[in-house]
């Protein structure tokens, strides 16, 4: 008997405390979401509020979160614009305001704005992404004990034309061919706003030439969308090195230029289809380019060579050579899709294209893919993992020099010199784990981020290419980082200091 009693005693133990674990936190306000609506966002609300959370109910003052939360649970806010100024431990979900992250606040999930926007700050950190949902949200509606949660489409009146940017001008970018590039596009609006046309000019000051450009976006429904254009540009693989901020302050301040570039007129339709579930959101299409393109500078010696703080005359800087290209035409196939999925602490996205083109000069043919992907995860305590890859594998006869993808330097394999190497087969693998140092504290920045980091990569011309492996240690406060960088097999050392916001 004595052991019976003991046995039954703990059982109403472990079911007293799974019902403390499935309550609400604080024996807080039970919230439903009566109708989910089409698409991710409902969903996931069920998700998190079918687990235990901290719920800010609706209120009329704006909610500050400025302290540390001392548990790892989400933060749902419904109806109330919301300030994150301290350290949540979980996902922060604003329903129906927006989130605004201040400088040295830390979110250790998403933050997630439905019906409104996310707009976060560089000096802070958000580990898991920022996404805003404006197009719809959910009515709150006060019930016995608790609130309901119902999908509403917001009314959207779109202006028949609009001048975005400043008066249309676009954000401007810089690099050694282009020089500046100022692109001025309007934007105008048929049909209460499912096509949208944007004609456009671009001024290339180094190339001294006005480039036009045309965008049309048809939205067929909710799921449905096509996407056309035709321009003439100056184009580049390499953009998934650098965005287009980082690259031209690079150029600008020091003369590098971390993109290999070929000038083309292109022509390009897709067709899109979004797919949705719980967890996972897919964007797939299908589509056709037609492209002519030709070599440009700088050329040895160059012509004009625009100007920058340091290395204006170096030839590994601004006056480094582009590689030349395969002049001629080429007709592709285009198959492609975007990915995001999200488990808990656990995101992957990522993108592909796979290209089948024949090159019109010499009637090569050839069948490239190209993947983009990102897996992130929060590891022990608050440190986290990322792993990084791009891959660039090409079948059938050798892709056009125009498709040629370059590696090497800061952003990719720092002990290669810039963009070394080049072919129609890429691999670059980059693995990164980060240790926040939560005992110092730093005004406005947050505590300093130590980052292991292990990198592979190389590329060939139809072969697959031989790989560098390099390691190091990042060491990053706020929104400026130092690395250094070991090639174990050559012994060469690369240390370098840049912005953390980069790759």
């Amino acid at each position: 008997m004595p052991l019976f009693r003991r046995a039954v005693h703990a059982l109403l133990v472990v079911a007293a405390l799974a019902g403390a674990l499935a309550a609400p936190a604080g024996g807080q306000e039970r919230v439903v979401v009566a109708d989910v609506g089409p698409g991710v966002t409902g969903r996931l609300l069920q998700q998190v509020l079918a687990r235990p959370h901290r719920l800010y109910p609706p209120a009329p003052d704006t909610l500050l979160l400025a302290d540390s939360t001392p548990a790892r649970l989400p933060v749902v806010v419904l109806d109330r614009t919301t300030i994150v100024e301290g350290v949540v431990r979980g996902d922060v979900i604003v329903v129906g305001g927006d989130l605004h992250v201040h400088p040295g606040a830390r979110i250790e999930g998403r933050a997630i704005a439905i019906g409104g926007g996310v707009y976060p700050s560089t000096l802070a950190i958000v580990t898991q992404g920022s996404t805003s949902h404006r197009d719809h949200t959910f009515r709150v509606t006060r019930t016995d004990g608790g609130w309901s949660l119902a999908y509403q489409p917001l009314e959207w009146s779109p202006k028949p034309f609009s001048l975005p940017g400043l008066y249309g001008l676009r954000i401007p970018s810089y690099d050694r061919t282009n020089g500046l590039s100022l692109p001025v596009a309007p934007v105008f609006v048929l049909d209460s706003g499912r096509i949208e046309l944007e004609p456009g000019v671009t001024w290339r000051t180094n190339l001294g030439k006005i480039d036009p450009s045309l965008a049309v976006r048809v939205q067929a429904g909710r799921r449905t969308r096509f996407d056309v254009s035709a321009a003439r540009g100056t184009w580049s693989n390499e953009r998934w090195i650098h965005s287009d901020l980082i690259n031209s302050l690079q150029a600008i301040g020091l003369g590098t230029d971390s993109r290999n570039w070929f000038r083309a007129d292109r022509a390009e339709g897709r067709a899109y289809r979004l797919l949705e579930w719980t967890s996972t959101r897919m964007e797939p299409f299908v589509g056709a380019r037609l492209e002519r393109g030709w070599s440009v500078g700088p050329f040895t010696p160059p012509e004009h060579t625009p100007w920058s703080l340091f290395g204006r005359d170096d030839e590994d800087g601004m006056v480094r050579p582009n590689p030349p290209i395969d002049p001629g035409s080429i007709a592709s196939a285009l198959l492609g899709t975007d990915l995001q999925w999200a488990a808990g602490p656990v995101t992957i996205s990522g993108e592909a294209l796979v290209e089948s083109g024949r090159l019109a000069a010499g009637d090569r043919r050839f069948t490239q893919g190209t993947v983009n992907g990102k897996l992130a995860f929060l590891a022990f305590r608050n440190h986290r993992f990322e792993l990084e890859t791009h891959l660039v594998l090409t079948a059938g006869d050798t892709a056009p020099r125009q498709r040629f993808a370059w590696i090497g330097g800061s952003g990719t394999v720092p002990t290669l010199d810039l963009l070394e190497q080049g072919g129609d087969q890429l691999v670059f693998v980059e693995s990164r784990y980060s240790i926040p140092i939560d005992r110092f504290q730093l005004p406005l920045v947050g505590p300093p981020t130590v980052t292991l980091r292990h990198i592979l990569g190389g590329a060939a011309v139809h072969r697959f290419p031989t790989l560098t492996q390099n390691l190091g240690l990042r060491l990053g406060v706020g929104f400026i980082r130092g690395d250094v960088m070991f090639d174990p097999v050559s012994g060469e050392v690369k240390g370098g200091v840049g912005l953390s916001f980069a790759r």
